[in-house]
């Protein structure tokens, strides 16, 4: 009886075939997809704008979308206050490096916000005296500001207005592909 394959990853080598395989098979479909919709007249002008957005105006959107992500994570990770080797529970996921960058790629893409947690014990302690003391450093809450304030200007310009970019350069090519057919 014929068992499907699985791949494994024993380092049988096969990983760089499965590779190629969904490479293969992704320009297969695209070419498909050429043929039956492009050519076709009911569905050219839709195939028409794709193709365009996919080869103009999405690379060019990314690059922008990309450099200004790195940025905003750069500043961000370098401004999180830092305890040593200990983690504070302000925003866990900007205690890695690697999580710090997913939690990026999260907010940009799914729109998923993490959490500043201003009331947790790593921002204020409460002595005897009731009184608020941040960090028992003022550099450290400078920077916790500083991050803060990057974290609402990446929602203002990343997720509002460049994803509304984005939206504008599509409207904008369908209108163009719309015009000359």
């Amino acid at each position: 009886t014929w068992k499907p394959h699985t791949p494994t990853s024993d380092g049988d080598g096969d990983e760089i075939a499965w590779a190629l395989l969904s490479i293969a098979i992704f320009n297969e479909f695209s070419l498909f997809i050429t043929v039956a919709f492009i050519r076709n007249q009911r569905f050219g002008m839709f195939g028409q704008v794709i193709e365009r957005l996919l080869m103009l105006d999405v690379p060019v959107f990314l690059s922008f979308f990309f450099v200004y992500l790195m940025c905003f994570w750069a500043s961000m990770y370098m401004n999180y206050p830092r305890a040593g080797v200990g983690r504070l529970d302000i925003v866990p996921e900007f205690n890695n490096l690697f999580d710090s960058f997913e939690a990026m790629l999260n907010v940009v893409m799914t729109g998923r916000q993490f959490t500043i947690d201003f009331h947790s014990a790593s921002v204020m302690n409460i002595d005897n005296t009731d009184e608020y003391h941040l960090y028992g450093s003022h550099s450290k809450f400078i920077n916790l500001v500083i991050f803060t304030l990057f974290y609402y200007y990446l929602m203002l310009l990343l997720v509002m207005l460049l994803l509304r970019l984005l939206m504008a350069m599509l409207s904008a090519t369908f209108n163009e592909v719309k015009k000359d057919a």
